[in-house]
């Protein structure tokens, strides 16, 4: 006696709803992988478009009286862009600014709620105000040490006193620094105040060195 087919095949083939069948879980498990592998590289290469919020330089009326602008040339030689307000002592203790992803850095700088007798510096991120390339969160740490550095070699101020004051991003730079380079680590004896700012905290931040 000949064996009967199984059931949904007939002569060793698949009936055409089984064969649909198929098709369709091949398709919904190709689309699910295709998923899981892009949304991750998708945000991988727009990680910076989604961090950063890049503003513009309105205007600059509102800055004090004796305002010099100030440049820092990164280590790529992007050249980073801000102000320094100097202060009415030589040698002067100086506060290093490093404002929010949707900041432009010249109205923290301009306000009057700076303790008196420090410098105070802020420089645009890139891609910030005039400063040159793109916002990079791979860069940000690089730019950073390097502010510090030009800061350092001034002679108009004490290079034994330089705070770093920030908000929204640069509490993050500065555990960054101090994690990937111990060694040369910079503002270690200041404090930085996270967002957002008030007087009384930027006075204990100038004070707690």
């Amino acid at each position: 006696m000949r064996p009967r087919a199984p059931i949904g095949k007939v002569r060793g083939t698949y009936s055409p709803a089984m064969t649909r069948m198929r098709k369709g879980i091949v398709t919904i498990l190709l689309i699910f992988v295709v998923i899981v592998l892009a949304v991750p590289a998708l945000f991988w290469l727009v990680q910076d478009r989604l961090i950063f919020f890049p503003q513009p330089v309105a205007s600059t009326a509102h800055l004090p009286a004796g305002t010099a602008p100030f440049e820092v040339r990164a280590a790529d030689g992007t050249t980073l862009r801000g102000w320094m307000v100097p202060a009415d002592v030589s040698k002067a203790p100086v506060i290093v600014y490093f404002g929010g992803n949707a900041e432009e850095v010249s109205w923290a700088i301009a306000s009057d709620r700076w303790p008196r007798g420090y410098a105070r510096i802020a420089l645009n991120y890139r891609g910030y105000g005039t400063s040159e390339g793109r916002p990079s969160a791979t860069k940000l740490l690089a730019d950073g040490l390097a502010i510090h550095d030009a800061v350092a070699s001034r002679r108009d101020v004490d290079n034994t006193r330089i705070v770093a004051f920030g908000r929204s991003l640069a509490p993050r730079w500065r555990r960054t620094s101090r994690r990937i380079a111990p060694s040369r680590a910079r503002f270690s004896s200041r404090l930085t105040i996270r967002s957002p700012p008030s007087a009384a905290g930027i006075i204990r931040s100038c004070r707690s060195g």
